[in-house]
């Protein structure tokens, strides 16, 4: 019925936010476990730790997309000729001042990892401006956004006060560019099917 359509949903909503960092930030709670000595529940129980941490782990998703588009640029394949050669070149050639990040996590050092991390077919980002487009296409009316804080809406009503609405992505667009980290990596939006 509803009260268990309601309880599954939200159950799968809190995993992706919780888990898969799919929320505001990239922050994994499933991370957090009990016990005295867990390091991970002591730094994410601070307000600076947690800053501290989703902005590491939004460094290291920065360089991450930059990696893809390079590898696309070079027009490698998810084949392990490529893997393996995008790899070294990351570890030990060329490649390695462009991502020192890269090489310091665990998947640099695993095919399998690799590929998924680096060559990843399924993923894909969008700018504001494809988010936008899409969104047009598809007929659908802009509601607006969920921001992380009221530091962003009074910033950007600052900026453009004539997007009352808050809802023209021409303009988010261009607050973003200036202000690269307010979304945190991740667009979370409403839209309607216009009645």
């Amino acid at each position: 019925g509803v009260a268990g359509d309601l309880k599954y949903a939200t159950t799968v909503a809190a995993q992706m936010v919780g888990s898969m960092g799919m929320g505001d930030t990239l922050i994994s709670y499933e991370a957090v476990q009990t016990g005295p000595y867990n390091l991970v529940a002591k730094v994410l129980g601070s307000d600076e730790g947690r800053t501290e941490v989703a902005g590491l782990l939004e460094t290291a998703r920065t360089e991450v997309t930059a990696a893809r588009q390079r590898i696309t640029e070079l027009g490698l394949q998810p084949v392990s000729r490529d893997v393996r050669a995008f790899r070294r070149s990351v570890l030990f050639g060329e490649e390695a001042s462009r991502f020192p990040g890269l090489a310091k996590g665990s998947d640099m050092y695993d095919l399998n990892g690799c590929r998924d991390l680096l060559f990843h077919t399924q993923e894909h980002s969008f700018t504001l401006r494809e988010i936008g487009s899409m969104i047009a296409q598809l007929g659908l009316e802009f509601i607006g956004f969920e921001l992380a804080n009221d530091d962003t809406e009074r910033q950007y009503r600052a900026a453009n006060p004539e997007d009352s609405a808050m809802i023209d992505f021409e303009r988010w667009a261009s607050f973003e560019e200036a202000n690269p980290k307010i979304f945190s990596g991740m667009y979370n939006f409403w839209c309607r099917k216009p009645d």
